[in-house]
C-alpha cells in the first residue's frame, strides 16, 4: 500500500467520524425540539424545577399549595395579646435541605432569620424593624370597608429523591 493510499484512508476515516458526529448531534437536536413541543414533557420538567410552596392566610388556612402534601406536617401561627402575629412555626415531616422561606405576599412584613427548633421545625419571628425597603402600590386602593386577609407564601427547599 502506498503512502497516498494510507493518507487517503486516514482522511476518509476522519471524515466518516466527523459525519457520524454531525448526524448524531442533529438527531439529538431534533429529539430535544420534539420534546420541548410536547406539553406532558414540559409539565414534568416544570414539576421538577418548581420548588414546592404553600400560601396560607393569617389564620393558618391553606389557600393554595404546590407539591407540599408530603412535606408539611403542620403550620402554627402564634399571636400576642394585641392579636398581632408573634411567630410562625413550620413543622415539616422530614428534614429539609435548607430553612423554608416565608414571605408576606399582600402586606408589608419582614421576618428575622429563622431559628431551628426540634429536629426538623423552624420558627420565624417578625423582624424588629418591620417595614420593607419598598412596597408595591396596588392599581386600586383597597376598600376600607373590607378587612385585609394577610397571606404568606412558604417555600420549601427539598430535593427529590
Amino acid at each position: 500500500m502506498s503512502t497516498g493510499t494510507a493518507i487517503g484512508l486516514v482522511i476518509s476515516f476522519i471524515a466518516l467520524i466527523i459525519s457520524m458526529f454531525l448526524y448524531s448531534n442533529d438527531q439529538v437536536d431534533k429529539k430535544i425540539k420534539k420534546a420541548i413541543g410536547n406539553p406532558s414533557v414540559l409539565a414534568q420538567l416544570a414539576k421538577q424545577i418548581q420548588l414546592p410552596f404553600i400560601i396560607i392566610d393569617e389564620e393558618g388556612v391553606y389557600r393554595y399549595e404546590l407539591n407540599t402534601q408530603s412535606l408539611i406536617e403542620d403550620i402554627k401561627i402564634d399571636r400576642n395579646e394585641e392579636n398581632e402575629i408573634k411567630s410562625i412555626t413550620i413543622i415539616p415531616k422530614e428534614m429539609l435541605d435548607a430553612p423554608p422561606i416565608v414571605e408576606a405576599i399582600n402586606f408589608g412584613m419582614a421576618f428575622a432569620e429563622p431559628q431551628q427548633v426540634k429536629p426538623f421545625s423552624w420558627i420565624f419571628y417578625p423582624a424588629e424593624e418591620n417595614s420593607l425597603p419598598f412596597q408595591c402600590k396596588p392599581d386600586q386602593e383597597p376598600d376600607p370597608t373590607k378587612k385585609l386577609v394577610k397571606q404568606f407564601k412558604i417555600t420549601l427547599i427539598k430535593r427529590e429523591k
